[in-house]
């Protein structure tokens, strides 16, 4: 009985361990601080292919995609999340 009380006693300190680890594997990374600050653009690097950088006022990003058309897809993607972000800010004001 103490044997499967210090082996129950183990593999929850290994769970809990193991959770812990996750947890910080799941903080975002924050590129920007506020979108409707940055513009999305294509960068035609000779040496990469399928960039584009997100730029802010204070830094910017550069990013690379698998191919041409995810590339497109996250440019759109980008550009969707600026205008929403104009938009939700918009709404918060009135």
């Amino acid at each position: 009985l103490d044997r499967l009380v210090v082996d129950a006693a183990k593999e929850k300190r290994e769970m809990e361990q193991k959770h812990s680890t996750i947890q910080q594997k799941d903080n975002p990374t924050v590129v920007v601080e506020d979108l409707r600050l940055c513009t999305v653009k294509h960068c035609e690097d000779i040496e990469r292919r399928f960039c584009f950088e997100v730029v802010s006022p204070t830094k910017s990003c550069m990013l690379q995609a698998d191919s041409e058309k995810l590339r497109q897809a996250w440019i759109k993607a980008v550009q969707t999340s600026i205008a929403t972000a104009y938009r939700e800010k918009g709404d918060e004001s009135e």
